[in-house]
């Protein structure tokens, strides 16, 4: 038995009429009929009984058509929940992006690890973040704080101190580590306000007690010490984002490196890093990837 002639089995025994189920195929009914046919001889009993033009189902027709609508309505359901899962494995992820640092380490890995994904960042501060995942836009957020909203998951993938950077010059420079309110009266080089590094770098100097005085505003996180380098302010950088950039690492090592990281004593100054995604996301064969290789990553 071939699926196709159970369905031709199926329309005719819904309509009764040969003539009027070809046409619905789009069918000859020589074929049609041939099919019904063919069916009936390899499970040895007749389907239809015709006198006329009228056509009934026999007993073992009736039987079959039974059996038949829970049989292939599975078939029907099965066939179009593989049909949404190779749509969602062909549909780029759509992940927002508050820690840009950390989710293009990330995601770069990941990349090599799972090729076959592709997805689409947007570069978000909070607000627009938390929009875009209440109107279902969003597969995934790294995020500076977990997303207080019903439905959503998120994990904490890294917790990370904070150094200020100054230039070698700097009558700072030779401090083991300082607290951040030391440099309140100090010339900061940050990004601009678009972006979920500001409202983050912000917050840690409104919790030490002063609002920064920003001279420059760029955008991105080697503008920041490219600036700092000059001697025309101070910036702040985490000590993963300094890590892992291995043009730091080897300059670092030479006598005249302009650059000089302090750690910063203020408990509140760490960066902590969310995975955040909408629950049932473990359903989309792609972003069942992502959270796997996170968890495994981070050992959660």
């Amino acid at each position: 038995m071939e699926l196709t002639q159970l369905r031709y089995f199926m329309a005719v025994a819904d309509s009764l009429h040969f003539s009027r189920t070809a046409e619905v195929l789009h069918i000859s009914q020589s074929a049609l009929s041939m099919s019904i046919a063919r069916l009936e001889r390899e499970l040895g009993v007749k389907l239809f009984e015709r006198a006329g033009r009228t056509v009934r189902l026999t007993d073992a027709g009736f039987r079959l058509q039974q059996k038949l609508i829970p049989a292939l309505a599975a078939v029907e359901e099965a066939r179009s929940e593989l049909l949404a899962l190779s749509e969602m494995e062909q549909k780029p992820l759509e992940i927002s992006v508050e820690v840009m640092d950390f989710a293009e380490e990330f995601l770069m890995h990941f990349r090599q690890d799972c090729p076959e994904v592709r997805f689409r960042q947007t570069f978000d501060v909070r607000d627009t973040a938390v929009e875009r995942f209440a109107c279902g836009k969003t597969d995934f957020c790294f995020s500076y704080e977990p997303f207080d909203l019903p439905g959503v998951t998120s994990t904490l993938l890294q917790t990370d101190r904070v150094l200020l950077l100054v230039h070698r010059d700097h009558p700072l420079a030779n401090r083991d580590a300082i607290y951040l309110e030391e440099v309140s009266d100090q010339p900061f080089v940050t990004m601009g306000p678009a972006y979920g590094f500001r409202r983050w770098t912000d917050q840690l100097c409104f919790q030490a007690g002063f609002r920064p005085n920003i001279y420059y505003e760029v955008c991105d996180l080697q503008s920041i010490t490219r600036t700092v380098e000059t001697g025309q302010a101070v910036g702040l950088i985490c000590r993963s984002t300094w890590a892992q950039n291995q043009i730091f690492h080897i300059a670092e090592q030479s006598g005249d490196f302009p650059l000089r990281m302090l750690p910063i004593l203020n408990a509140h100054c760490v960066r902590r890093v969310y995975l955040c995604w909408p629950n049932g996301q473990e359903h989309n064969p792609n972003a069942a990837r992502l959270i796997r290789y996170a968890k495994n990553q981070f050992h959660l």
